[in-house]
């Protein structure tokens, strides 16, 4: 595989253990650097999708491979720790006393020396803009400062590539917006699992509609959600919106 390809399926399948069928047939190549949205109606596959890459559910058919490396039945170290998740309820990730702990402990257990991992993670929280919330407890916090706080966790170990399932799901405009601004500045690869077109069209250079576990077409934002009739057959509706959007986003 091209080493500038983090992320490549040939085939990929996965049933749940009563053999009911998931995913099946995925085959994606994600190059370096490009973001990438999933989009498809609820129990589509994307979330599957996500956490096959993730290395936390494995494969039943095909091949993954991720940075050069052929992911067999468990994720070598090496790998798995290039790989970030932000999950779609930030209380799944978020677990200890201050926001400054939660942040800090990726690091730790990666073995990053303590100097070290406190300095990354006064950065971090710099960066996504949470400097002054080291010491605040985040089980307080909103839910767009508890998912930013989440992020900020995945940050602080240095992924090349990050997944996030619902970036913005349950958040107010304002909280929406600064999630959707943080992504798009962030360096590396991203797949983003979501049922915002807005997301899609202002982060993604590419977009693969899932439906029934299995990849039914991809192509650039534009292509694919400006195709209503497409959108339809696959149990979603483009929003009345988006073809104005799409006329004046070059």
């Amino acid at each position: 595989m091209d080493a500038v390809t983090p992320v490549q399926t040939n085939g990929l399948g996965y049933s749940y253990e009563d053999g009911t069928e998931a995913l099946s047939d995925v085959s994606l190549a994600i190059r370096d650097g490009e973001k990438w949205g999933l989009i498809g109606a609820n129990g589509a596959g994307k979330t599957t999708l996500l956490l096959l890459l993730a290395g936390l559910l494995r494969r039943t058919s095909g091949a993954i491979e991720l940075f050069g490396t052929t992911v067999a039945d468990d994720v070598p170290d090496s790998v798995r720790h290039r790989v970030g998740v932000v999950f779609p309820n930030p209380d799944d990730q978020l677990f200890s006393p201050t926001v400054f702990e939660d942040v800090v402990f990726g690091p730790l257990n990666l073995g990053v020396a303590r100097d070290v991992a406190h300095d990354r993670t006064h950065a971090v929280l710099e960066r996504v803009g949470l400097a002054d919330f080291e010491s605040r407890v985040p089980q307080h916090l909103s839910t767009g400062e508890k998912r930013t706080v989440a992020i900020a966790t995945v940050l602080a170990m240095e992924p090349s590539l990050i997944l996030f399932d619902e970036p913005t799901s349950g958040l107010d405009p304002h909280s929406r917006a600064r999630i959707v601004d943080l992504i798009r500045t962030l360096d590396g690869t991203h797949i983003v699992a979501t049922h915002d077109f807005d997301v899609v069209l202002e982060i993604c250079d590419q977009v693969a509609l899932l439906a029934e576990g299995k990849v039914v077409v991809t192509g650039t934002p534009r292509e694919v959600l400006g195709n209503e009739k497409l959108l339809q057959e696959h149990g979603l509706i483009q929003p009345r919106w988006l073809p104005y959007l799409l006329d004046n986003t070059p």
